[in-house]
């Protein structure tokens, strides 16, 4: 099996690139495909090469970094900017190349490039990002991969992991993604071994990507408890030794490698949930299918802060408001009342334990007419007021 490998070029005029485009069709032996500058989509970049035409340039080098975490870098640049040259360093810069560049080094840095993406553990991450994006199609192209990979099983779980504020830099810094790593790994080898074998990351500019094989017994993932148990210890852990929020949203069980896609699809909405409500933890299969109730619980997550009403929100489908109560209640086994409040007092845990807002601020902000109701319904809700939530669980407060 050959490996097509995807490359992008960027700062090159087109001279240029008409001289290197043969050289790397020679180095890739033509298993390769190139992206402009300009291309932004979804396929997952092996190499980037990019030419330094002035120092401001290292600027978009960082831009391209940040986009294409996994890609290896190739730089191009004129002798006059060597003195610039030192930055390539915190780039990760896999080569560096005085123009005009010599064939044979150019050639050179290509194919030692490729060695380095030969690595088990990229091999494997190419693999899976690949699959996540769905540009695997046939059953032929998931074994050759998946030998390459020395995968016994694939993945059917997708996890997805995003941090909130001051919490992103933690995210997107590889030394924290160490610590996820490492934390989430105790944990399976210490308690869930006997089920999970491996566990798998993928790295994304904005959240990590974490997969993992789940015996075929458990139809739904939320039938796991321990899965669920761990998710939210690893959270709170993170939480306790470094002061920052995590959130994660989990896609459903998906036993055919092929629709990887799929649950990677459904994380990212789940996790766009838990963002937008607060949370700490949200399975798909907690949404509903519905597509006017998908409708109503978007309104809501976006407008939970108002003077909600059941007549309001059915109105926005057209639905008479008996109907979509009875409609709310089967598919998300709560009142819609229940619901809103469950939102209002999510979202007021995080503020009361990552801002200095007052408790009347608070109350305002999540949609409690008066700060007395929203003290009594908090307290309902957690067994403590919210002043002893804060005492509790304060995280980090900002200046």
């Amino acid at each position: 099996m050959y490996t097509m490998y995807n490359v992008k070029l960027a700062g090159f005029d087109s001279e240029t690139k008409e001289q290197i485009v043969p050289w790397i069709n020679e180095a890739l032996d033509g298993h390769y495909q190139i992206f402009s500058e300009e291309y932004d989509g979804n396929i997952q970049i092996d190499i980037v090469i990019s030419k330094i035409n002035k120092s401001f340039d290292w600027v978009k080098i960082n831009r391209l970094r940040k986009k294409h975490l996994q890609s290896k870098l190739i730089i191009i640049m004129d002798e006059e900017n060597l003195k610039t040259a030192p930055i390539a360093v915190n780039l990760h810069v896999q080569a560096l190349l005085l123009n005009p560049v010599r064939k044979n080094a150019f050639i050179g840095a290509i194919k030692s490039t490729i060695a380095e993406l030969a690595d088990l553990p990229i091999v494997r991450e190419m693999f899976l990002r690949r699959l996540l994006y769905g540009e695997i199609k046939t059953e032929e192209e998931l074994k050759q991969y998946q030998t390459l990979a020395k995968m016994e099983s694939v993945p059917n779980i997708v996890c997805l992991v995003q941090g909130t504020e001051g919490a992103q830099e933690f995210i997107e810094n590889e030394e924290g993604r160490r610590i996820i790593r490492g934390h989430l790994r105790s944990a399976i080898k210490n308690h869930l071994s006997h089920w999970v074998k491996d566990v798998y990351f993928v790295s994304f500019p904005r959240y990590l990507a974490i997969l993992f094989h789940i015996p075929y017994v458990y139809k739904s993932i939320r039938e796991w408890d321990q899965i669920r148990y761990y998710l939210l210890k690893l959270i709170e852990e993170i939480q306790k030794d470094f002061g920052i929020t995590l959130h994660a949203g989990v896609g459903s069980v998906y036993n055919e490698p092929l629709s990887l896609n799929q649950p990677y699809r459904e994380a990212r909405k789940a996790l766009g949930r838990a963002i937008s409500e607060g949370s700490l933890l949200c399975f798909y299969e907690e949404l509903t299918k519905d597509q006017n109730l998908q409708k109503c619980i978007e309104y809501i997550s976006n407008y939970f802060h108002e003077d909600l009403s059941i007549k309001k929100v059915a109105n926005k489908v057209h639905l008479s408001h008996t109907y979509f109560s009875r409609l709310f209640k089967k598919e998300l086994g709560v009142s819609f009342v229940e619901y809103v409040t469950n939102i209002r007092i999510k979202r007021a845990k995080y503020l009361l334990a990552n801002t200095n807002d007052t408790i009347e601020s608070i109350a305002s902000q999540v949609g409690f007419n008066t700060p007395n109701y929203f003290s009594s319904i908090f307290k309902k809700q957690t067994g403590m007021s919210p002043s002893e939530y804060r005492e509790a669980h304060i995280i980090t407060v900002n200046e």
